[in-house]
């Protein structure tokens, strides 16, 4: 997986490509991590080119939320594609994250 970090307005924008599994999903929590660290609690993750997501990636998007959450901001995911999005609605997190 890569990915690219960027402000854009009040959002923290996280550029993801690839798979998000048990190998990769430490490396989103950190960018996660990092920008809740300074001072941002609105994250988009841009999921356009995202093609695998596993149960850790789906965990790091569940934690993510509630602690954007309780900072007063929340979590946003941005063009998932159809296979990401599937899961999205089989796992019913379409319900939780806005998804734009």
């Amino acid at each position: 997986m890569s990915l690219e970090s960027r402000t854009e307005g009040n959002e923290h924008v996280i550029v993801l490509a690839g798979a998000l599994d048990i190998a990769t999903a430490p490396d989103l929590w950190s960018a996660i991590d990092a920008a809740i660290a300074s001072g941002h609690s609105e994250v988009l993750l841009d999921l356009t080119d995202l093609t695998f997501v596993d149960s850790t990636g789906l965990g790091v998007f569940v934690r993510a939320g509630k602690e954007l959450r309780a900072a007063g901001g929340g979590l946003v995911l941005r063009s998932p594609g159809d296979r990401v999005a599937n899961l999205l609605s089989i796992t019913r997190l379409e319900e939780v994250f806005e998804i734009r």
